[in-house]
């Protein structure tokens, strides 16, 4: 296999920079590639299997399978929007605890979203188990404390100790006095080293990371290293490694916990056959379960397993009996070669049977020599320039004869499973006549953004935000053909085209969304012009799409303030006609003329 791994991270202070060495050493090993990346186009040259979201920092980028690793504890992001809608993007996800499981469970119980999983940890490559040598034992940690001087008391409480060696980012050991040994590489091997050289590790959770039961990578770093762990109580460890080593109170205080570290080195230089022991069961323990070698292949079977439940697996596009048929109108009115090709060539790539192509163009544009060795057929709908873009609407969903309907604009590519995953939508809501995913859209430096990951709002459409891609869309073709059927519904219509179709469609039939990320967009979607929106308000004038919700209530332009505004204008038109009348002008100059000759002007 080859596992793009992401890393959002630029600053190599953070452990999924570590991490990553280690996932690259394990997957060597298998005889599998690993590559770290920073971005959709490190993703896209790379051309992996899979790729691994190292932190829910980083959405799925690309339409490659994305598998979120959900190793930090809920609370750490769960009132965070951008947090969630990133993990909404991806196609599976490895767990580290029962807690995350039932909270990823809960937030994907109401969506149409699959919950695809496999166990996965922050851990190392498998080791051969060398004894440590603990004449004189020293107490190993490392950390970067990216989140501030975390556990510091008891550090300044062990500073003291001659057994004590701490490493990582110097920035956040400044206040350490003896007991800081500098920087580590991060390349998978040297934390390691120094480890075994060490004899003892020690590992320590926050509070948040006990609740949720979710693992540091101290504690598998530390048994990879055939080291002694000492360890805050956590129920990970006490279920995994059991009495291969040794606790602290989690609960109790610095001093407290300096005492028991302390009381346990004492026994480790008394006992160090005992000792040495202990870690030769915590590594045989590490080398059955946790290798990192061993948690790479439950990558394995959960990729086997997203790949046909997302529609990733090709069918070829032969006509299947069963499966419903879908015709995709690819808009190529004023694009370039390139870019037509390039969505021509994402639409050979689906993995959806079923499938054939409308490609509309300009009278007398030549067809794209883009266009060849594929099994997709293609049929040509010369069009005359300059026709609104509603019309085009029309006249294309006149031309189509399937069973579902989609629209790709030029420039803009579909991840392959896409027409699959949105078939299977609509088939397994037949209430809805149109179902949607999310785009991404390149930004500048590489950076892709992702159209919200949220339910269908309908408040939002009506407010007129660009809420949907016009090639994340498909709808059933009954529906569209009741829309754009007749001539004299065309309402000539340029940018709001799309919205006014969308619009027709929600008073008819249910809209969905499947949380899923399947469309990359050439540009980002760019909010109506006003002249635009005030055409769809005139068209869908007061008209209810749900109780109390209209396109004039949902901009604030409806109910009495807007009854207001309309007799206020009304008012301000009426006066504006009367001081231009040769009526108000008479009345003018009279009163005029009355004021000069001393005359009351106001009736007695």
């Amino acid at each position: 296999m080859r596992i793009a791994l992401h890393n959002p991270f630029q600053e190599t202070w953070f452990a999924e920079s570590e991490l990553a060495r280690r996932i690259g050493l394990a997957a060597q090993t298998l005889g599998w590639e690993a590559q770290e990346v920073r971005s959709a186009t490190e993703i896209q040259a790379f051309q992996p299997d899979c790729v691994l979201a190292l932190h829910n920092n980083a959405p799925k980028l690309t339409e490659f399978p994305t598998y979120g690793c959900m190793w930090n504890p809920p609370v750490f992001f769960e009132q965070v929007e951008g947090a969630i809608a990133n993990i909404l993007t991806y196609d599976g996800y490895l767990v580290a605890s029962p807690t995350i499981e039932q909270w990823l469970h809960r937030l994907l119980l109401q969506t149409p979203k699959p919950f695809l999983k496999a166990p996965f940890y922050t851990s190392s490559p498998a080791t051969p188990y060398q004894a440590p040598d603990l004449a004189v034992p020293q107490l190993f940690y490392c950390g970067s404390n990216w989140d501030g001087q975390r556990f510091q008391a008891l550090f300044q409480a062990l500073d003291a100790q001659p057994y004590t060696t701490i490493y990582g980012n110097p920035q956040g050991w400044s206040y350490l006095r003896q007991s800081y040994r500098g920087a580590l590489p991060f390349d998978g091997s040297s934390v390691l080293k120094t480890l075994q050289q060490a004899g003892v590790g020690l590992c320590l959770h926050r509070p948040e990371h006990r609740q949720a039961g979710v693992p540091s990578m101290r504690i598998f770093e530390i048994v990879a290293a055939g080291s002694v762990a000492i360890c805050s109580d956590h129920p990970f460890i006490r279920q995994a490694f059991g009495e291969t080593v040794l606790y602290l109170e989690a609960e109790a205080s610095a001093t407290e916990q300096a005492r028991q570290i302390d009381h346990h080195m004492a026994w480790i230089s008394a006992h160090p056959e005992r000792a040495i022991a202990l870690s030769q069961a915590a590594h045989q323990r590490f080398t059955a379960h946790y290798t990192l070698e061993t948690l790479l292949q439950n990558l394995e079977t959960l990729h086997q397993e997203v790949l046909p439940e997302k529609q990733f697996t090709a069918h070829g596009h032969w006509q299947m009996e069963g499966e419903p048929s879908v015709q995709v109108v690819m808009l190529g009115m004023q694009q370039s070669e390139a870019e037509i090709g390039r969505s021509l060539l994402s639409l050979s790539r689906q993995t959806y049977p079923n499938l054939s192509v409308l490609l509309v163009q300009t009278e007398g544009a030549a067809e794209p020599s883009a266009w060849h060795h594929t099994d997709v057929s293609i049929n040509r709908l010369p069009l005359p320039d300059g026709l609104p873009l509603s019309s085009i609407l029309r006249k294309s969903a006149a031309a189509v004869q399937s069973d579902y309907v989609g629209f790709l604009e030029a420039g803009d590519t579909l991840h392959p499973n896409h027409i699959g995953l949105l078939v299977q939508c609509l088939r397994q809501n037949s209430h809805a006549g149109m179902a949607y995913s999310a785009s991404l859209c390149p930004e500048a430096k590489s950076v892709q953004s992702v159209t919200p990951i949220r339910p269908f709002s309908l408040e939002r459409l009506l407010r007129l935000d660009p809420l949907i891609a016009p090639s994340s869309v498909l709808m059933r073709q009954s529906c569209v053909a009741e829309i754009l059927g007749k001539e004299q519904a065309d309402p000539q219509l340029q940018e709001a085209g799309w919205l006014y179709l969308w619009l027709c469609l929600v008073l008819k039939t249910a809209v969905l969304f499947n949380y899923e990320v399947t469309v990359t967009r050439a540009i980002p979607l760019a909010p109506l012009p006003d002249n635009q929106q005030k055409a769809l308000r005139l068209i869908f004038w007061h008209q209810e799409f749900a109780p109390g919700l209209s396109l004039q209530s949902s901009q604030g332009l409806s109910g009495t303030s807007a009854e207001l505004t309309g007799s206020l204008h009304e008012a301000q038109a009426r006066i504006a006609a009367m001081e231009t009348s040769k009526f108000w002008q008479l009345r003018t100059a009279w009163f005029s003329l009355k004021r000069r000759l001393g005359l009351p002007i106001t009736d007695s």
